[in-house]
């Protein structure tokens, strides 16, 4: 899915994780467009896979989205404000799949002694320079060096 998103030549930009503990606070409203500047709407870079660890509410931090924000020039007022956004949900094995121009911030996690853990796996454009391993390149074959 992931070559026929962004092509054949696609790098792992990032694979990390990020855990909602109780009592965090949303995160700011963003896009994983990377320094693409100015920010450029027409095209996505970039595809995050992330999976769900644990079952996912809007009660323990899940992830939010701006809707339709992947679509055009929409963004959120205030991004540091998560009015207007929705909470995914999903039970552990979910996988939520979505591209780099969605705005979207980790939920706040209002659940006492409960760690909302999600593992993220962030691919990009071959002409992208990935965040982890950045030395990597391609040869003219398209072959990892």
């Amino acid at each position: 899915m992931i070559r026929d998103l962004l092509g054949d030549n696609f790098l792992v930009h990032s694979y990390t994780a990020n855990i909602a503990r109780d009592g965090n606070v949303p995160m700011m409203l963003h896009t994983d467009q990377v320094g693409i500047q100015p920010p450029i709407r027409s095209m996505f870079y970039g595809v995050n896979i992330m999976w769900f660890l644990a079952d996912i509410n809007a009660d323990n931090g899940g992830t939010r989205v701006y809707p339709g924000s992947h679509m055009g020039n929409i963004a959120p007022e205030d991004p540091f404000s998560i009015e207007g956004s929705v909470a995914v949900e999903g039970p552990a094995g979910t996988a939520l799949i979505f591209e780099s121009r969605l705005w979207h911030a980790t939920g706040p996690n209002r659940v006492k002694d409960f760690e909302r853990p999600v593992v993220l796996m962030f691919f990009m454009r071959s002409f992208i320079r990935q965040q982890e391993n950045h030395f990597c390149r391609f040869d003219q074959k398209s072959k990892p060096t």
